[in-house]
């Protein structure tokens, strides 16, 4: 009988977020693939699309599970080691894929336990609205424009998809990282912190970007966030102390 052998490397599996695409986390998948030789992959949830921020077609929330299981289990087949990084909901989703598969490292971007922050959502849309007043778009107003756009179909998709996914988190207990904008108008910092309480983790890093919005890979700490999680994901050993900071 013929037996298939793993390749001795590592995969990341790299999962975008409700609305969004690969472009998410595009920065630190390219950087990552420039600087090592793992399998890294980014795949696109179902009813989703590359460069759109909306839903395009019509689909329960049990296919983007689905779909993040079915990657999950590729990679793991053809690698010897695991590592998942999740943005948003697909922070989510990553935590389920830990909780189902050896996972050696996880990666938790502005992942939604609680989401919108009502104070800093209040702001952003009030900076928005006022440079379309001005008639000088923000620069988020496409984005912004889009997700406003959101049928109330998919937003129930994304609330049974976060009902059902929750209690994965306290199922996680690889090393997990943890990093969060603290101007996310969408997912507000305690968020972040109840992640950091509930992950069974023995090893867990907390990272506060100060100036840091919902898209930390495409902000102004993009540059600290893909270093730090380079760093967490590339590491021979991980501290092995809980480790929470914030950066400037």
């Amino acid at each position: 009988m013929k037996t298939t052998t793993k390749n001795q490397t590592i995969g990341c599996l790299c999962l975008h977020g409700f609305t969004g695409s690969p472009w998410e986390i595009e920065p630190i998948a390219e950087n990552l693939r420039a600087s090592t030789d793992w399998m890294v992959e980014t795949p696109v949830l179902p009813g989703h699309a590359y460069g759109s921020f909306s839903i395009q077609n019509r689909v329960s929330y049990i296919t983007w599970i689905h779909a993040a299981d079915r990657a999950a289990k590729r990679l793991a087949a053809a690698c010897s080691t695991l590592y998942v990084i999740g943005f948003s909901m697909g922070g989510l989703l990553a935590c389920y894929v830990a909780a189902r598969y050896r996972v050696e490292r996880l990666v938790l971007i502005g992942t939604p336990m609680e989401y919108i922050n009502p104070v800093q959502f209040l702001k952003d849309t009030l900076l928005v609205a006022i440079g379309r007043a001005r008639g000088s778009l923000h620069p988020w107003y496409g984005v912004a424009a889009e997700k406003l756009r959101t049928p109330g179909w998919a937003l129930r998709e994304f609330q049974q998809a976060a009902r059902v996914l929750r209690p994965f988190v306290g199922k996680v207990s690889c090393p997990v990282f943890i990093g969060q904008g603290e101007k996310d108008g969408l997912v507000p910092v305690r968020s972040a912190a109840r992640i950091y309480k509930t992950v069974q983790s023995p090893v867990k890093q907390f990272v506060i970007y100060k100036s840091g919005k919902h898209f930390l890979f495409h902000g102004p700490h993009l540059h600290e966030t893909v270093k730090d999680v380079r760093l967490f994901l590339t590491a021979k050993q991980i501290n092995s102390e809980n480790l929470m900071r914030t950066i400037e």
